[in-house]
């Protein structure tokens, strides 16, 4: 399957910033977070972010249960993306700090597989809506659930 992002240039600020998650020397870190129905309706969804010495930082956002169609993905308050959600109810965003290395078109949209990691979600709210309704969202943790790296 192919993960399709359209971001709108505002949203993809590509600067060399300290956003991008700190990374622990050698391991690999790995934090989940399931995302809660805002409404009742069967949709949910998890959100992921990994982050491994010199393999850089993923992030990841994975839906199911919704109505096809584009939904805005905000962290904190900023939108950062759209999530495509396919017909059978599917959706899925990547996100990776590896493409702050690569030129993104000056188009008003660019379809790519892959989205820039511009933002640390790490204690910030996801919440991934459609006209203006809270559909899908979680307060990412900071570190990982014990037991889990």
């Amino acid at each position: 399957m192919k993960v399709r992002a359209w971001l709108i240039p505002v949203f993809c600020t590509l600067a060399a910033s300290s956003a991008a998650p700190p990374r622990a020397a050698g391991r690999m870190a790995t934090i989940e977070a399931r995302l809660a129905a805002a409404a009742p309706g069967g949709a949910r969804g998890t959100a992921t972010l990994q982050t491994e010495d010199g393999a850089g930082t993923r992030f990841s956002i994975k839906t199911t249960g919704l109505t096809p169609g584009a939904c805005e993905v905000r962290v904190a308050g900023k939108a950062v993306a759209l999530l495509f959600v396919e017909d059978s109810g599917t959706g899925e965003l990547l996100f990776d700090t590896a493409l702050f290395d690569k030129t993104i078109g000056s188009g008003a949209y660019q379809e790519i597989d892959v989205s820039p990691l511009s933002f640390d979600p790490r204690g910030k709210t996801l919440q991934i809506s459609r006209d203006g309704q809270n559909l899908l969202e979680v307060n990412f943790p900071v570190r990982p659930m014990a037991g889990r790296r």
